[in-house]
């Protein structure tokens, strides 16, 4: 089926299949209107709206962590840039949970990735790595915070999360990010 809503342009999507136990996958939306919708896909039906920014939805990503009270079940977090130069973070269960992405000052941030955290079980091999968010910006910065951060940030209701490195190289604005192993 269709999903209407947006009153205008979609530009990102991001997915979340295992949200909540024998749940239906979600569907994150961000367009032109403004707006982050989350979908129901066993419904088809939009279950939120986000009107936190002020023009367009530039890119949206979901990051996840485990909660912290030992269930271990996972919790997510919105993340989503705009071209009114805002990075904005929103719990996806909790309105009230927000923040804000810091760093970029007046650019646009044009792209978003989460990066999963790895971890190794072999006793020789001590590779540990921490979940990540990376953002590209129009000035072809890329910086990178830790998802931990953004979650306690939340926590305080509207905290900023500043970066914890910034890598420069482009000439150009940053148009898309990904991962390879």
């Amino acid at each position: 089926g269709t999903l209407t809503g947006h009153e205008s342009r979609v530009k990102a999507l991001a997915a979340i299949s295992d949200h909540k136990p024998d749940a239906p996958a979600l569907l994150v939306s961000g367009g032109d209107d403004c707006y982050v919708k989350v979908w129901d896909l066993g419904t088809n039906e939009c279950i939120r709206t986000i009107e936190s920014h002020t023009h367009f939805v530039m890119d949206l990503t979901v990051c996840q962590q485990l909660k912290g009270d030992g269930s271990g079940e996972q919790e997510y977090v919105i993340i989503s840039s705009s071209s009114d130069k805002t990075v904005l973070a929103h719990h996806i269960d909790d309105a009230e949970r927000h923040g804000r992405i810091g760093g970029h000052g007046q650019s646009d941030v044009t792209s978003l990735l989460f990066v999963a955290g790895s971890h190794s079980d072999d006793k020789k091999d001590k590779h540990h790595q921490d979940p990540i968010l990376c953002s590209g910006n129009a000035e072809g910065n890329i910086l990178v915070y830790s998802v931990e951060h953004i979650f306690n940030a939340l926590s305080s209701a509207g905290g900023e999360v500043a970066p914890m490195c910034s890598l420069q190289g482009h000439r150009a604005k940053v148009t898309g990010l990904c991962i390879s192993n």
